[in-house]
C-alpha cells in the first residue's frame, strides 16, 4: 500500500505532497509547540494574578494602617467634639 500524500503549501507560493510519517511528525511538532504556548500562557496568567493579589494585599494593608493612625489620633486628640 502506498504511503498517504496530503498536500501542503510552503511560503505560500510552493506546495508539495507531505508523506504520512512527514504529516504525522509536524502534526506532534504542532502539539508539542501549542502545549508549550498553552503552559507559558497559564504561567504568565498566574504570575499576573499573583502580583494583582500582591497589590490588592499591599492596598488593604496601607489602608488598615491608615485607620489604626486616624483612631489613634481621634483618640488620643483633647479636643473631641460631640455632634
Amino acid at each position: 500500500m502506498p504511503a498517504q500524500e496530503i498536500p501542503i503549501e510552503r511560503n505560500f507560493a510552493e506546495s508539495r505532497l507531505l508523506s504520512y510519517d512527514e504529516r504525522t511528525a509536524l502534526e506532534e511538532r504542532i502539539a508539542l509547540r501549542r502545549a508549550m504556548l498553552e503552559q507559558r500562557f497559564t504561567e504568565e496568567r498566574d504570575d499576573m494574578q499573583k502580583q494583582r493579589e500582591a497589590r490588592s494585599r499591599a492596598i488593604a494593608e496601607r489602608h488598615a494602617a491608615e485607620e489604626r493612625q486616624l483612631a489613634e489620633a481621634c483618640g488620643n486628640s483633647s479636643h473631641t467634639t460631640a455632634l
